[in-house]
């Protein structure tokens, strides 16, 4: 048997047929047409070529790796000549019998999710089912199906931003939930109740709270593409605090006051509902505290709700 002996396709030094073609007279021109047909996994057989033409690796027949070396090493040495003759041996350079073609293994992948994790940590998860991508192992299939899950995640991924926890009875409450990234979405309520009074158009939750509690929902949004995100949301409704007159605070000096609610029950959390605090100040919604340095005179009114943990 002769040793195989394939050679470097080069084409080097002024022999090059292309050296000469200008733009002013070239020698010919070609048209060629390619067709790409669609990909279909299926077990296949291959042959490696058995010439000492060189390396070739056909899935048609063994003549067809042996026909495609020889094509590739005449291009630049006509009839072979880099092989000094040696001719076609019978299963050399590691060649295959074609009435024994080589097997590859195939796998396909299992089911695939990657998880995003949205600004305020909610996960959004994209998944591939099972047997859309093949390799020769498992753990290639599966990487692949994963890599492509978190490639297709990352393009349509819906986040859903917050809701304030707390509403007040017989208090107009309208809020905006935003999407990322913006898009055309289409709302549903998918379980839980939402708060007496209050209802949802498109990604506005709004109306007047009616009942003092505490409502948990979960909310889905589905953009133009199909994708969609849930989200749970619980508000807290809170009873209107009994008007009252506050102590009078000096500008420029540290003001602090401490509320107490009507029920003894004890934690409680408080929500400014209506109006706004004197410039300066901010309210404590754990303890109810007042505080701040004063910036701006005048009278301000506002209205507190408040509700037992």
């Amino acid at each position: 048997m002769i040793a195989p002996c394939p050679i470097r396709i080069t084409c080097p030094g002024t022999d090059d047929p292309f050296a000469n073609l200008t733009s002013e007279a070239p020698d010919q021109l070609s048209f060629i047409r390619i067709k790409i047909v669609p990909y279909e996994p299926r077990l296949r057989s291959y042959w490696n070529s058995s010439t000492c033409f060189g390396d070739a690796v056909s899935y048609i027949s063994q003549e067809d790796a042996d026909e495609k070396a020889k094509f590739v090493a005449d291009l630049c040495q006509p009839g072979g000549g880099g092989c000094d003759g040696c001719g076609t041996t019978d299963g050399g350079g590691g060649g295959s019998d074609s009435n024994n073609p080589v097997s590859d293994p195939i796998f396909y992948n299992t089911a695939q999710t990657c998880v995003f994790r949205c600004a305020d940590g909610s996960p959004f998860s994209y998944s591939i089912n099972a047997g859309q991508f093949s390799d020769v192992t498992q753990n290639g299939a599966n990487a692949k199906a994963h890599t492509y899950a978190c490639y297709r995640g990352a393009a349509v991924r819906v986040c859903l931003g917050a809701l304030p926890p707390t509403a007040c009875v017989g208090t107009a409450y309208s809020q905006t939930i935003n999407v990322s990234p913006p898009s055309d979405t289409t709302w549903v309520v998918v379980s839980g109740t939402l708060p007496p009074g209050l209802s949802l158009t498109e990604n506005v939750l709004a109306g007047t709270p009616t009942a003092v509690g505490t409502y948990t929902f979960t909310l889905r949004a589905t953009d133009v593409r199909g994708s969609y995100m849930t989200k749970t949301y619980t508000i807290r409704v809170l009873e209107i605090q009994e008007e009252a007159e506050l102590p009078d605070g000096l500008q420029g000096e540290f003001y602090l006051y401490e509320l107490t609610g009507d029920s003894q029950s004890i934690p409680v959390v408080w929500r400014v509902s209506e109006g706004t605090l004197p410039p300066g100040l901010v309210l404590d919604a754990a303890t109810g505290e007042i505080y701040g340095t004063p910036t701006q005179s005048g009278v301000f009114n506002f209205k507190l709700c408040m509700a037992s943990l």
